[in-house]
């Protein structure tokens, strides 16, 4: 059996290959959510930085610049955060499948298994 991990056959090269981007795609998915919620995050930070300096700067308008920013910072957050949170469950939901694809396969060892999944 040990012979048979060290070089797999050609199917088994196959279905990892397979697999493998599969895996790929569910992981740039999640990374991609990643970025949104920290998109999210810096205009949290950076609609309150504009709205102060705009009403320290033009003391016409008083705290109204400051208290938009902050709203719109917020509101923006949450927003991205939402939509960073679904398009990171959508590739977590692809590793899921995924998982149970190669756990099923009759073709894979528990060690081809392991190493697909990159557990080891």
């Amino acid at each position: 059996m040990e012979a048979q991990s060290a070089t797999p056959s050609a199917e088994i090269r196959k279905l990892q290959d397979r697999y493998t981007d599969g895996y790929r795609v569910a992981r740039t998915i999640v990374g991609l959510g990643r970025l949104v919620k920290l998109l999210g995050k810096i205009l949290a930070v950076l609609f309150p930085v504009v709205g102060i300096a705009v009403s320290l700067q033009t003391r016409i308008y008083g705290f109204g610049p400051a208290i938009l920013g902050v709203l719109f910072g917020g509101v923006s957050w949450l927003g991205f955060f939402v939509l960073g949170v679904l398009i990171s469950s959508q590739g977590q939901i692809l590793k899921a499948l995924l998982d149970a694809a190669v756990n099923t396969s009759t073709f894979l060892t528990n060690e081809h298994r392991a190493r697909i999944m990159s557990l080891v």
